[in-house]
Parts: C-alpha cells; sequence; structure tokens
C-alpha cells in the first residue's frame, strides 16, 4: 500500500489463468497493466476478459478445462 496525504491508496490489476487440455495452465495480466481504484471495478473487468479469453481459445480449437479471473493489488500502481 502506498501513503498519499495520509490515505493507504491500493490500486488493483487484471490476473487471469487459463488451463486448457493438454497444456501448463497460463497466468495472464493487461499489457500494458491498467490499474483499478477498486477491488470490484477490477474484478467486472476481469470477468470480461475471461470470457473473451475462453471465447477466443474456443474458437481456435483449444479445449479450455479451468479458469479463474481474479485481481491482486499493484504495489506501484497509484
Amino acid at each position: 500500500l502506498q501513503r498519499y496525504k495520509g490515505l493507504n491508496i491500493c490500486m488493483w490489476k487484471v490476473i487471469l489463468i487459463i488451463c486448457t487440455l493438454g497444456n501448463p495452465c497460463v497466468i495472464m495480466e493487461e499489457d500494458p497493466i491498467k490499474t483499478y481504484k477498486s477491488k470490484d471495478d477490477c474484478l467486472a473487468v476481469a470477468q470480461e476478459k475471461e470470457a473473451d479469453i475462453i471465447n477466443t481459445f474456443s474458437q481456435y480449437g483449444y479445449a479450455v478445462t479451468d479458469t479463474r479471473a481474479d485481481c491482486e493489488t499493484d504495489p506501484h500502481g497509484i
């Protein structure tokens, strides 16, 4: 957490984990990394991106076996 004028400021970044049949799971982040002021805002974006990735991987013939959309704090985001 970073301090700004006496307040704790915590920024969040999207993390996606995608597992496909016959391949190792892949951890993905936005590139360039974007940060969000609240975990709820971040999770909304993460869930949209998760749905997009599942759709795209399926279109290319990958069998998606597991996914996880989450957010973690970014110590560098402010």
